[in-house]
């Protein structure tokens, strides 16, 4: 990880000046006790470190969706829809950025991020250090 955070702090894209804070895309509790640790939540601290923006922890819980791999992208976007479970935090009129690992079709940074406008955030954007191929 720690070469990880280097080539973020080094290589990462600017990120918007009018972005008030970061946000990870949660992991859901068996993904962490598996992992051990939440790999977005890892990229957005470098990020947050290097680029000087809170990160957030905003308290969204994920709920236990099935495993995106195997779905396809119609799949992937039912599958999220009711993926994050909201907290009473507010967000008003701020500009987020999501932090994901990896995007493949967008439905999981669709899904955080009206979950976040529900929450009042005015701006959400997408930061991810990968994206898949599309086919």
């Amino acid at each position: 990880m720690k070469q990880l955070n280097w080539l973020i702090a080094e290589h990462a894209p600017p990120l918007p000046q009018s972005a008030d804070a970061l946000v990870a895309v949660p992991s859901t509790r068996q993904r962490m006790l598996i992992r051990g640790f939440n790999p977005a939540f890892e990229l957005a601290r470098s990020l947050s470190v290097s680029r000087g923006i809170a990160l957030l922890q905003p308290g969204i819980k994920r709920t236990s969706a099935l495993d995106q791999r195997a779905l396809t992208a119609r799949q992937r976007r039912s599958n999220q829809k009711q993926a994050f479970i909201g907290s009473d935090q507010r967000f008003d009129g701020q500009h987020l950025i999501i932090v994901d690992d990896v995007m493949t079709t967008g439905a999981t940074a669709d899904a955080l991020a009206t979950q976040l406008k529900q929450q009042g955030a005015r701006i959400v954007g997408v930061c991810t250090l990968l994206r898949t191929p599309q086919r």
